[in-house]
Protein backbone atom coordinates (compact mmCIF):
# COMPACT_ATOMS: atom_id res chain seq x y z
CA UNK A 1 0.00 0.00 0.00
CA UNK A 2 3.07 2.63 0.63
CA UNK A 3 4.55 1.33 -2.76
CA UNK A 4 1.28 2.53 -4.41
CA UNK A 5 0.66 5.81 -2.45
CA UNK A 6 3.99 6.71 -3.35
CA UNK A 7 4.08 5.53 -6.76
CA UNK A 8 6.57 2.89 -7.13
CA UNK A 9 5.56 0.44 -9.93
CA UNK A 10 8.60 -1.52 -10.34
CA UNK A 11 7.78 -2.09 -6.36
CA UNK A 12 4.24 -2.34 -6.81
CA UNK A 13 5.09 -5.32 -9.82
CA UNK A 14 7.35 -6.83 -7.57
CA UNK A 15 5.33 -7.46 -4.35
CA UNK A 16 2.35 -8.77 -6.82
CA UNK A 17 4.52 -10.75 -8.28
CA UNK A 18 5.32 -12.79 -4.86
CA UNK A 19 2.22 -13.27 -3.79
CA UNK A 20 0.79 -9.89 -2.10
CA UNK A 21 -2.93 -9.23 -1.25
CA UNK A 22 -4.25 -6.67 -4.18
CA UNK A 23 -7.26 -5.44 -2.40
CA UNK A 24 -5.73 -5.60 1.01
CA UNK A 25 -7.61 -2.92 3.11
CA UNK A 26 -6.90 -1.27 6.21
CA UNK A 27 -9.27 -0.95 9.29
CA UNK A 28 -10.77 2.18 7.44
CA UNK A 29 -11.42 0.53 4.34
CA UNK A 30 -8.98 2.12 2.70
CA UNK A 31 -6.47 -0.05 -0.48
CA UNK A 32 -3.37 0.21 -2.40
CA UNK A 33 -5.77 1.04 -5.39
CA UNK A 34 -7.74 4.49 -3.79
CA UNK A 35 -4.16 5.35 -2.43
CA UNK A 36 -2.92 5.23 -6.19
CA UNK A 37 -5.97 6.78 -7.59
CA UNK A 38 -6.00 9.50 -4.71
CA UNK A 39 -2.71 10.54 -5.50
CA UNK A 40 -2.77 10.05 -9.25
CA UNK A 41 -0.45 7.47 -10.09
CA UNK A 42 -1.14 6.03 -13.19
CA UNK A 43 0.77 3.55 -13.96
CA UNK A 44 0.32 2.01 -10.87
CA UNK A 45 -3.21 2.45 -10.90
CA UNK A 46 -2.98 -0.02 -14.14
CA UNK A 47 -1.01 -2.23 -12.72
CA UNK A 48 -3.31 -3.16 -9.72
CA UNK A 49 -5.75 -3.17 -11.94
CA UNK A 50 -4.13 -5.87 -14.25
CA UNK A 51 -3.73 -7.90 -11.10
CA UNK A 52 -7.40 -8.67 -10.52
CA UNK A 53 -8.12 -5.12 -8.22
CA UNK A 54 -11.64 -4.70 -7.30
CA UNK A 55 -12.12 -1.51 -9.01
CA UNK A 56 -15.40 -0.56 -7.30
CA UNK A 57 -13.66 -1.56 -3.94
CA UNK A 58 -14.94 1.43 -1.19
CA UNK A 59 -14.13 2.63 2.69
CA UNK A 60 -16.10 2.10 5.51
CA UNK A 61 -17.67 5.44 3.90
CA UNK A 62 -18.69 4.57 0.73
CA UNK A 63 -15.25 6.32 -0.64
CA UNK A 64 -14.32 4.39 -4.08
CA UNK A 65 -10.90 5.20 -5.89
CA UNK A 66 -13.19 6.73 -8.41
CA UNK A 67 -14.01 9.26 -6.35
CA UNK A 68 -10.50 9.49 -5.14
CA UNK A 69 -9.08 10.41 -8.32
CA UNK A 70 -11.91 12.78 -9.09
CA UNK A 71 -11.71 15.07 -6.18
CA UNK A 72 -7.96 15.58 -6.65
CA UNK A 73 -8.97 15.84 -11.13
CA UNK A 74 -6.77 12.91 -11.96
CA UNK A 75 -8.69 12.54 -15.59
CA UNK A 76 -6.04 10.00 -16.73
CA UNK A 77 -6.87 7.52 -13.47
CA UNK A 78 -10.56 8.72 -13.83
CA UNK A 79 -10.36 7.37 -17.58
CA UNK A 80 -8.45 4.60 -16.63
CA UNK A 81 -10.57 3.18 -13.43
CA UNK A 82 -13.79 4.28 -16.61
CA UNK A 83 -11.91 0.97 -18.90
CA UNK A 84 -11.75 -1.21 -16.37
CA UNK A 85 -15.95 -0.90 -15.44
CA UNK A 86 -15.63 1.33 -12.17
CA UNK A 87 -19.63 2.12 -11.23
CA UNK A 88 -20.03 5.78 -12.83
CA UNK A 89 -22.72 6.90 -9.99
CA UNK A 90 -21.65 4.55 -7.31
CA UNK A 91 -22.68 6.34 -3.98
CA UNK A 92 -21.11 7.79 -1.13
CA UNK A 93 -22.55 7.07 2.60
CA UNK A 94 -23.33 11.09 2.28
CA UNK A 95 -24.73 10.80 -1.47
CA UNK A 96 -21.47 12.11 -3.20
CA UNK A 97 -21.02 10.77 -6.13
CA UNK A 98 -17.81 11.50 -8.24
CA UNK A 99 -19.55 13.98 -10.77
CA UNK A 100 -21.10 15.89 -7.60
CA UNK A 101 -17.46 15.45 -6.06
CA UNK A 102 -15.51 16.56 -9.50
CA UNK A 103 -18.17 19.30 -10.23
CA UNK A 104 -17.56 20.71 -5.96
CA UNK A 105 -13.83 20.73 -6.96
CA UNK A 106 -13.93 22.48 -9.94
CA UNK A 107 -12.38 19.77 -12.06
CA UNK A 108 -13.89 20.54 -15.37
CA UNK A 109 -12.11 17.56 -17.44
CA UNK A 110 -13.11 15.28 -14.69
CA UNK A 111 -16.74 16.14 -15.07
CA UNK A 112 -16.98 16.40 -18.88
CA UNK A 113 -14.77 12.45 -18.90
CA UNK A 114 -18.13 11.46 -16.15
CA UNK A 115 -20.74 13.01 -18.50
CA UNK A 116 -19.03 11.02 -21.51
CA UNK A 117 -19.34 7.60 -19.71
CA UNK A 118 -22.92 8.24 -19.02
CA UNK A 119 -23.07 9.47 -15.04
CA UNK A 120 -26.51 11.15 -13.83
CA UNK A 121 -25.86 14.85 -14.25
CA UNK A 122 -29.20 15.16 -11.77
CA UNK A 123 -27.85 13.54 -8.59
CA UNK A 124 -28.34 14.93 -5.05
CA UNK A 125 -26.50 15.26 -1.80
CA UNK A 126 -28.61 13.40 1.30
CA UNK A 127 -27.99 16.27 3.33
CA UNK A 128 -29.00 19.46 1.73
CA UNK A 129 -30.21 18.14 -1.87
CA UNK A 130 -27.45 19.75 -3.47
CA UNK A 131 -26.60 18.87 -7.28
CA UNK A 132 -23.58 19.49 -9.17
CA UNK A 133 -24.87 22.07 -11.01
CA UNK A 134 -25.84 23.89 -7.57
CA UNK A 135 -22.35 23.68 -6.96
CA UNK A 136 -20.89 24.83 -9.54
CA UNK A 137 -22.74 27.68 -9.14
CA UNK A 138 -22.00 28.29 -5.29
CA UNK A 139 -18.33 28.16 -5.94
CA UNK A 140 -19.12 30.57 -8.77
CA UNK A 141 -17.44 28.32 -11.35
CA UNK A 142 -18.87 29.29 -14.79
CA UNK A 143 -16.52 26.62 -16.82
CA UNK A 144 -17.91 23.83 -14.41
CA UNK A 145 -21.68 25.50 -14.53
CA UNK A 146 -21.99 25.41 -18.27
CA UNK A 147 -20.95 21.68 -19.05
CA UNK A 148 -23.14 20.82 -17.04
CA UNK A 149 -25.79 22.53 -18.25
CA UNK A 150 -24.95 21.53 -21.71
CA UNK A 151 -25.38 17.95 -20.36
CA UNK A 152 -29.00 18.72 -19.69
CA UNK A 153 -28.55 19.48 -15.92
CA UNK A 154 -31.76 21.08 -14.50
CA UNK A 155 -31.69 24.85 -13.39
CA UNK A 156 -34.32 25.03 -11.15
CA UNK A 157 -33.09 21.88 -8.74
CA UNK A 158 -33.61 23.51 -5.14
CA UNK A 159 -32.22 22.47 -2.31
CA UNK A 160 -33.80 21.74 1.64
CA UNK A 161 -32.63 25.48 2.36
CA UNK A 162 -34.19 26.96 -0.50
CA UNK A 163 -31.94 27.40 -2.36
CA UNK A 164 -31.42 27.44 -6.60
CA UNK A 165 -28.08 27.46 -8.86
CA UNK A 166 -29.48 31.51 -10.09
CA UNK A 167 -29.79 32.55 -6.87
CA UNK A 168 -26.24 31.66 -6.55
CA UNK A 169 -25.01 33.36 -9.31
CA UNK A 170 -27.08 36.17 -8.61
CA UNK A 171 -24.95 36.27 -5.12
CA UNK A 172 -21.53 36.07 -6.86
CA UNK A 173 -22.76 39.05 -9.43
CA UNK A 174 -22.02 36.41 -11.98
CA UNK A 175 -23.50 37.86 -15.44
CA UNK A 176 -22.32 35.54 -17.62
CA UNK A 177 -23.59 32.31 -15.11
CA UNK A 178 -26.89 34.26 -14.56
CA UNK A 179 -27.15 34.75 -18.90
CA UNK A 180 -26.42 30.86 -19.17
CA UNK A 181 -28.53 29.84 -16.63
CA UNK A 182 -31.46 32.11 -18.09
CA UNK A 183 -31.10 30.55 -21.24
CA UNK A 184 -31.43 26.86 -19.89
CA UNK A 185 -35.00 28.23 -18.92
CA UNK A 186 -33.85 29.04 -15.22
CA UNK A 187 -37.04 30.11 -12.39
CA UNK A 188 -36.34 33.64 -12.54
CA UNK A 189 -39.10 34.28 -10.32
CA UNK A 190 -38.15 31.17 -7.90
CA UNK A 191 -37.71 32.49 -4.15
CA UNK A 192 -35.49 31.09 -1.27
CA UNK A 193 -37.09 30.15 2.12
CA UNK A 194 -36.58 33.13 3.55
CA UNK A 195 -38.60 34.70 0.29
CA UNK A 196 -36.08 36.22 -1.60
CA UNK A 197 -35.95 35.99 -5.01
CA UNK A 198 -33.07 36.18 -7.77
CA UNK A 199 -34.40 40.08 -8.50
CA UNK A 200 -34.39 41.26 -5.34
CA UNK A 201 -31.01 39.87 -4.19
CA UNK A 202 -29.65 41.77 -7.71
CA UNK A 203 -31.35 45.07 -6.96
CA UNK A 204 -30.36 44.88 -3.28
CA UNK A 205 -26.67 44.48 -4.64
CA UNK A 206 -27.21 47.38 -7.17
CA UNK A 207 -26.15 45.97 -10.00
CA UNK A 208 -28.56 47.47 -12.57
CA UNK A 209 -27.48 45.55 -15.78
CA UNK A 210 -28.16 42.13 -14.37
CA UNK A 211 -31.36 43.62 -13.30
CA UNK A 212 -32.62 44.19 -16.56
CA UNK A 213 -31.07 40.68 -17.69
CA UNK A 214 -33.67 39.11 -15.06
CA UNK A 215 -36.63 41.06 -16.26
CA UNK A 216 -35.89 40.93 -19.89
CA UNK A 217 -36.52 36.96 -19.07
CA UNK A 218 -39.73 37.95 -17.05
CA UNK A 219 -38.86 38.75 -13.72
CA UNK A 220 -41.47 39.72 -11.92
CA UNK A 221 -40.55 43.25 -10.39
CA UNK A 222 -43.92 43.22 -7.57
CA UNK A 223 -43.16 40.13 -6.02
CA UNK A 224 -42.46 40.86 -2.28
CA UNK A 225 -40.58 38.69 0.35
CA UNK A 226 -42.59 36.84 2.43
CA UNK A 227 -40.87 37.79 5.68
CA UNK A 228 -40.40 41.86 5.14
CA UNK A 229 -42.97 42.56 2.40
CA UNK A 230 -40.24 44.26 0.44
CA UNK A 231 -40.07 44.48 -3.23
CA UNK A 232 -37.01 44.72 -5.45
CA UNK A 233 -37.75 48.24 -5.85
CA UNK A 234 -37.52 48.82 -2.24
CA UNK A 235 -34.24 46.85 -1.99
CA UNK A 236 -32.96 49.20 -4.64
CA UNK A 237 -34.45 52.42 -2.93
CA UNK A 238 -33.14 51.35 0.81
CA UNK A 239 -29.31 51.12 -0.71
CA UNK A 240 -29.59 54.32 -3.16
CA UNK A 241 -28.79 52.34 -6.21
CA UNK A 242 -30.54 54.95 -8.86
CA UNK A 243 -29.74 53.39 -11.96
CA UNK A 244 -31.54 49.87 -10.86
CA UNK A 245 -34.49 51.87 -9.75
CA UNK A 246 -34.49 53.13 -13.43
CA UNK A 247 -34.75 49.88 -14.90
CA UNK A 248 -37.11 48.79 -12.13
CA UNK A 249 -39.35 51.34 -12.68
CA UNK A 250 -38.87 51.08 -16.99
CA UNK A 251 -40.24 47.80 -16.38
CA UNK A 252 -43.37 48.09 -14.52
CA UNK A 253 -42.32 48.00 -10.90
CA UNK A 254 -45.35 49.87 -8.74
CA UNK A 255 -43.79 52.37 -6.47
CA UNK A 256 -47.18 52.46 -4.22
CA UNK A 257 -46.93 48.64 -2.55
CA UNK A 258 -46.46 48.66 0.89
CA UNK A 259 -44.66 46.14 2.72
CA UNK A 260 -45.22 44.62 5.98
CA UNK A 261 -44.60 47.76 7.88
CA UNK A 262 -47.18 50.27 5.55
CA UNK A 263 -44.35 51.74 3.66
CA UNK A 264 -43.71 52.15 0.37
CA UNK A 265 -40.25 52.72 -1.54
CA UNK A 266 -40.62 56.51 -1.63
CA UNK A 267 -40.79 56.96 2.08
CA UNK A 268 -37.36 54.00 2.12
CA UNK A 269 -35.87 56.63 -0.22
CA UNK A 270 -36.58 59.69 1.64
CA UNK A 271 -35.87 58.36 5.37
CA UNK A 272 -32.60 57.22 3.83
CA UNK A 273 -31.97 61.24 2.07
CA UNK A 274 -31.58 59.30 -1.42
CA UNK A 275 -32.70 62.88 -2.90
CA UNK A 276 -31.96 61.63 -6.42
CA UNK A 277 -33.61 58.25 -6.03
CA UNK A 278 -36.86 60.28 -5.04
CA UNK A 279 -36.48 62.64 -8.10
CA UNK A 280 -36.44 59.44 -10.09
CA UNK A 281 -39.96 58.52 -8.73
CA UNK A 282 -41.00 61.78 -8.61
CA UNK A 283 -40.13 61.48 -12.43
CA UNK A 284 -42.84 58.18 -12.58
CA UNK A 285 -45.15 60.00 -10.84
CA UNK A 286 -44.04 59.65 -7.26
CA UNK A 287 -42.71 63.05 -6.19
CA UNK A 288 -40.37 63.58 -3.39
CA UNK A 289 -42.30 64.47 -0.35
CA UNK A 290 -39.11 65.20 2.16
CA UNK A 291 -37.90 68.02 -0.37
CA UNK A 292 -41.44 69.90 -1.67
CA UNK A 293 -43.86 70.37 2.06
CA UNK A 294 -46.42 71.27 -0.73
CA UNK A 295 -46.75 68.91 -3.16
CA UNK A 296 -50.05 66.35 -2.60
CA UNK A 297 -47.41 63.44 -1.87
CA UNK A 298 -46.63 65.11 1.27
CA UNK A 299 -50.44 63.93 2.50
CA UNK A 300 -49.45 60.10 1.17
CA UNK A 301 -46.28 60.19 2.61
CA UNK A 302 -48.37 61.48 6.13
CA UNK A 303 -50.78 58.96 6.17
CA UNK A 304 -47.87 56.36 6.03
CA UNK A 305 -46.92 57.57 9.48
CA UNK A 306 -50.52 58.33 10.91
CA UNK A 307 -51.59 54.69 9.74
CA UNK A 308 -47.78 53.20 11.63
CA UNK A 309 -48.65 55.44 14.33
CA UNK A 310 -52.40 53.99 14.73
CA UNK A 311 -50.73 50.77 15.38
CA UNK A 312 -48.04 51.47 17.58
CA UNK A 313 -49.43 54.42 19.79
CA UNK A 314 -50.38 52.41 22.72
CA UNK A 315 -46.87 50.98 22.98
CA UNK A 316 -45.24 53.88 22.13
CA UNK A 317 -47.63 55.59 24.64
CA UNK A 318 -46.51 52.96 27.36
CA UNK A 319 -43.07 53.23 26.93
CA UNK A 320 -42.45 57.23 27.38
CA UNK A 321 -44.50 57.61 30.16
CA UNK A 322 -43.53 61.98 30.37
CA UNK A 323 -45.25 64.10 31.38
CA UNK A 324 -45.80 68.18 29.93
CA UNK A 325 -42.76 69.53 32.02
CA UNK A 326 -40.26 66.54 30.87
CA UNK A 327 -41.75 67.41 27.09
CA UNK A 328 -40.07 70.73 27.42
CA UNK A 329 -36.81 69.60 28.84
CA UNK A 330 -36.56 66.64 26.42
CA UNK A 331 -36.90 63.13 26.08
CA UNK A 332 -34.60 60.79 26.13
CA UNK A 333 -32.01 63.05 25.13
CA UNK A 334 -34.43 64.76 22.57
CA UNK A 335 -34.95 68.48 22.53
CA UNK A 336 -39.29 68.07 22.16
CA UNK A 337 -40.95 71.16 21.50
CA UNK A 338 -43.42 72.24 24.10
CA UNK A 339 -47.26 71.25 22.83
CA UNK A 340 -45.51 68.79 20.18
CA UNK A 341 -45.46 65.75 22.11
CA UNK A 342 -47.60 64.01 19.58
CA UNK A 343 -44.84 64.21 16.76
CA UNK A 344 -42.42 62.63 19.42
CA UNK A 345 -44.57 59.91 19.26
CA UNK A 346 -45.08 59.75 15.87
CA UNK A 347 -41.59 59.76 15.58
CA UNK A 348 -40.81 56.41 17.52
CA UNK A 349 -43.51 55.01 16.55
CA UNK A 350 -42.66 55.08 12.84
CA UNK A 351 -38.71 54.35 13.97
CA UNK A 352 -39.91 50.96 15.71
CA UNK A 353 -41.80 50.00 12.56
CA UNK A 354 -38.79 50.17 10.55
CA UNK A 355 -36.56 48.79 13.26
CA UNK A 356 -39.14 45.76 13.05
CA UNK A 357 -37.86 45.47 9.57
CA UNK A 358 -34.25 45.08 10.00
CA UNK A 359 -33.79 48.56 8.59
CA UNK A 360 -32.21 50.04 11.28
CA UNK A 361 -29.96 52.94 10.27
CA UNK A 362 -33.77 54.50 8.56
CA UNK A 363 -34.47 54.64 11.98
CA UNK A 364 -31.81 57.10 12.53
CA UNK A 365 -33.00 59.83 10.23
CA UNK A 366 -36.36 59.48 10.78
CA UNK A 367 -36.26 62.84 12.91
CA UNK A 368 -35.77 64.57 9.75
CA UNK A 369 -38.70 62.60 7.47
CA UNK A 370 -41.11 63.06 9.97
CA UNK A 371 -40.35 67.08 11.11
CA UNK A 372 -40.17 67.77 7.19
CA UNK A 373 -43.83 66.37 6.43
CA UNK A 374 -45.21 68.86 9.20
Amino acid sequence: MAASQEGHVEVVDKLLQHGATVDLQKEDGWSSLMAASQNGHVEVVDKLLQHGATVDLHDKDGWSSLMAASQEGHVEVVDKLLQHGATVDLEHSDGMTSLIIASLNGHVEVVEKLLQNGTTVDLITKKYNDTALFLACQNNDLTTASVLLRAGAYPNGCNNRGQTPLLQAVRHKNLAMVRELVQANANVNQMEQGGLSPLMMCCEQGDSEMTKLLLDSQANPNLQQSNTGYTALMFACNGGHLATVKVLMEHGADPLIRNLAGVTALSIASANEFPDVCNELNHWGQPDSTTDVEHPATSTAKDEVDEVVSRFRGQMLAETPYDHREQEEGVDGKKVPKGDYKRYLKIRAFGATLWRTGKRKVKASIETLYFNLN
